[in-house]
This record gives structure tokens, C-alpha cells and sequence, in this order.
């Protein structure tokens, strides 16, 4: 039973129909990432007045609308590159839902593009619990990636050393001809045996 239009007698209406799924559709994300956002702040105000307090069904209708607009918001901001937003809206889910498979995969795919690979293993495990084939799936490359990812670090960071060695040596100065030459006779000098009177 959807929620109706009409105000409640606290002065808070329930927030607009879905436009954030046409605009995201059309792949307008920043369009439809506004109106989740707009359908989440609804929600907020109707919650600070607690409009629905006394009715628990619309109440959680309520809750289920929020945690869509969340769910939504998190793909939008994986469009849009935005991964710590991403990770935000699926923690907002993940407080009511713990174990809620999107918000946990949304949350690692956000994670994995940040290179917290130690984050996604943990949500990972918990979505193996409910999803052991998606969690799987999605463990096995961060895997990947995180070994490709630690071969280049560790790439670059043998470039570095070598770098700052040849800058070493490039930064003492070579020995001059007559330095060697000097060097040489004081050490042929060493070597020769005193005359004896």
C-alpha cells in the first residue's frame, strides 16, 4: 500500500515519486544522484517530526524508501567516480541492514577503486555469507588486483632507489688526473725501500 500524497496532520508529506531512475536511465547520474539525495532529505525531515511515529507499516515504508534512495545514490556516485560518497551511502544502509548484498558488494566495489583492499576483504567475507558466489567472484580480483597492485609499488619503488643512487654517484665528484697521478706516486713512494748508508 503505497503512501498517500496528502499531508499528515504534523504538516510532513512523504517524499515524491522515483525521478531519480528515469534520469538515471538516461544516464543523467548527477541528475538522479540530486534526486535521491532530495528523496533522502524528504525522509530525514518526515523522520525529525516523526510523522509516521504512530503507524509502524508506514513507517517502515518509509525506512524502505530510504534505504532504495541510498541503495541508488551509492550506484550514481560509482558512475560518477565518486567512491567515498559511494562508500558513505552503503554505511547508511549497512547501519539499519548489516547484511544487505548490495550495499555490502556497492561498498566493496567503492573500495576496491580506492585501493583499500583490506576494507573490501572484510566486506567480502560478510557478503560470502549471504552471496558466496558474487562474494567470490568479486574476492578473487581484488585479489588479483591487489598482487598486481603490490608488484608495481614495488616496481616503483626499486625505480626510486635506483634513481636516487645514480643521483649519489652522479653528485661526487669524479677524481681528477693529477689527484690519481698523486695518489699513485705516494703510493709507489710507500713502497720503496730506503737506502741504506
Amino acid at each position: 500500500m503505497p503512501l498517500s500524497t496528502q499531508p499528515t496532520s504534523k504538516g510532513a508529506s512523504p517524499p515524491p515519486p522515483d525521478k531519480g531512475k528515469d534520469l538515471y536511465a538516461a544516464g543523467d547520474y548527477e541528475g538522479a544522484l540530486k534526486a535521491w539525495e532530495m528523496t533522502l532529505k524528504s525522509i530525514g525531515y518526515i523522520n525529525s517530526k516523526d510523522a509516521y511515529a504512530q503507524d509502524s507499516s508506514k513507517q517502515s515504508e518509509i525506512d524502505e524508501i530510504a534505504n532504495r534512495a541510498e541503495l541508488n545514490a551509492a550506484q550514481a556516485c560509482l558512475r560518477l567516480r565518486r567512491w567515498d560518497d559511494a562508500v558513505r551511502h552503503c554505511d547508511n544502509v549497512l547501519k539499519r541492514h548489516p547484511l544487505e548484498a548490495k550495499a555490502l558488494y556497492r561498498k566493496a566495489t567503492a573500495l576496491r577503486q580506492k585501493g583499500e583492499y583490506d576494507e573490501v576483504r572484510k566486506c567480502l567475507s560478510t557478503l560470502q555469507s549471504i552471496n558466496p558466489s558474487l562474494g567470490q567472484y568479486l574476492l578473487q580480483s581484488v585479489n588479483k588486483e591487489d598482487k598486481q597492485h603490490k608488484q608495481e609499488e614495488k616496481k616503483l619503488w626499486n625505480e626510486a632507489f635506483r634513481n636516487l643512487e645514480a643521483e649519489k654517484d652522479a653528485a661526487q665528484p669524479e677524481e681528477s688526473w693529477w689527484q690519481k697521478i698523486c695518489d699513485y706516486l705516494w703510493c709507489c713512494r710507500r713502497r720503496r725501500p730506503e737506502k741504506e748508508e
